[in-house]
């Protein structure tokens, strides 16, 4: 009895010891063969060595490379115009607003840039008609000209210059489609007043895409066969909802126009720069295209002398000059010209540590200021730190185009 009594006490012992020796929460049971071996060499490669991770580049850097990337003949021209956008309009928008960027403006990153001067023929200080017939032709006119030299006789304006290599067309602008400027890339007319007239002339000729600010204005411009021709040949927006589901598919004949009651505001607003994108959607394809925008904040509130109207207007243009630059990214053989008609306003600087107000206006009207010039694209420099004469934009624009025409055939 006492021999099994010490074999029991013996065998409570070693168990004791046993449970003593074992860490806190193990419980007897073998670990697991994946958890004892050492893993594989690829996989202590995977989680001892992780991949460094690869930095998004900030936007100034995307701008950048985009600016300094290669370019080709280009077979798309779109040319930018910030209507009555003057040298010092830049220079506010830029230090004297919150701005998109901290780096400033977007345009100001482009290095190829220079100034243009501006006059009409019969006058030093232009017009958008004269200026914009000089930026569409490459000659000069009368004010009050759309598409006409100063004898009556038709010029050929770029959206005829480039339909003849079958390019498609576009004119966008969140002013009036009638306007001088719009009007003077697309038709004629001995006068920028013949609203009716300038909006058939235009319906006539049939840009591929025509968004502007307003359709009822520009509907009730047109005659009775002229409405219907707008509704037959062109797929419709009216209001911005239309607008944003806007696809090729939707599109009557490849044509399509927009039109919003409204126009020029004094805040920012993506519309031009959404309108741009649209516009270069539907415009796309083998033969290529030309495009015109304009913004009207800069000359709309230059003559009313509204310092915030101006800069929104500045920042509107540059958000749009962003949006054409994403396009350019993947759309190499493609030349970007940023520009104005004129400058409005005669804007100064404000006092140093003053913030700019309506004493830095020293006019309600048009100046004979020179404006500034941007370019991106091949053979853009040829507007680098250099004063051309804004006939010699589309001088350059047209032999651009020839070029690329001649290359191809």
């Amino acid at each position: 009895m006492m021999k099994r009594l010490t074999a029991l006490l013996l065998a409570l012992l070693l168990a004791l010891s046993l449970c003593a020796c074992k860490p806190e929460g193990d419980y007897g049971f073998s670990e697991p063969e994946w958890m004892t071996d050492a893993p594989p060499e690829s996989e202590t490669q995977q989680t001892d060595v992780p991949t460094p991770s690869v930095p998004e580049p900030t936007v100034e850097e995307y701008i950048t490379g985009i600016i300094s990337a290669e370019y080709t003949e280009p077979k798309n021209v779109i040319l930018i115009i910030g209507d009555g956008m003057g040298i010092n309009d830049l220079v506010i928008a830029e230090k004297y607003s919150d701005g998109l960027y901290d780096f400033g403006l977007v345009m100001n990153k482009i290095t190829n840039k220079g100034l243009v001067t501006t006059g009409a023929l019969d006058n030093a200080v232009t017009d958008s008609a004269a200026s914009g017939t000089a930026l569409s032709t490459g000659t000069k006119t009368n004010l009050g000209y759309i598409g006409k030299a100063a004898d009556g006789t038709d010029l050929e304006v770029l959206a005829e210059f480039a339909r003849k290599s079958n390019k498609k067309i576009g004119i966008v602008t969140d002013d009036e489609l009638f306007g001088a400027t719009p009007a003077s890339f697309v038709t004629h007319n001995i006068s920028r007043y013949n609203y009716g007239e300038l909006a058939m002339g235009m319906l006539n000729f049939a840009p591929e895409v025509m968004i502007g600010s307003s359709y009822d204005n520009y509907f009730n411009n047109l005659t009775e066969e002229g409405k219907t021709a707008l509704n037959e040949k062109y797929a419709i927006a009216q209001s911005l909802a239309d607008f944003e589901t806007v696809s090729t598919d939707s599109t009557a004949n490849g044509k399509y126009f927009a039109g919003f009651n409204g126009g020029c505001t004094t805040g920012v607003s993506e519309h031009l720069a959404i309108s741009a994108k649209t516009a270069l959607s539907l415009l796309e394809n083998e033969n290529g295209f030309f495009l015109m925008i304009e913004g009207c904040g800069t000359d709309v509130f230059g003559h009313s002398n509204t310092i915030d109207g101006k800069k929104s207007g500045v920042l509107n243009l540059d958000k749009t000059v962003e949006a054409v630059l994403a396009f350019m990214q993947s759309h190499p053989d493609t030349l970007l010209i940023i520009t104005s008609d004129h400058e409005t306003g005669g804007v100064s600087l404000p006092e140093e540590g003053k913030e700019p107000d309506a004493s830095v206006f020293t006019a309600t009207t048009h100046t004979a200021a020179e404006v500034r010039v941007f370019a991106v694209g091949k053979g853009s420099e040829y507007f680098s730190d250099k004063t051309v004469d804004n006939t010699e934009i589309a001088t350059f624009i047209k032999n651009a185009l020839t070029e690329k025409t001649a290359e191809t055939e």
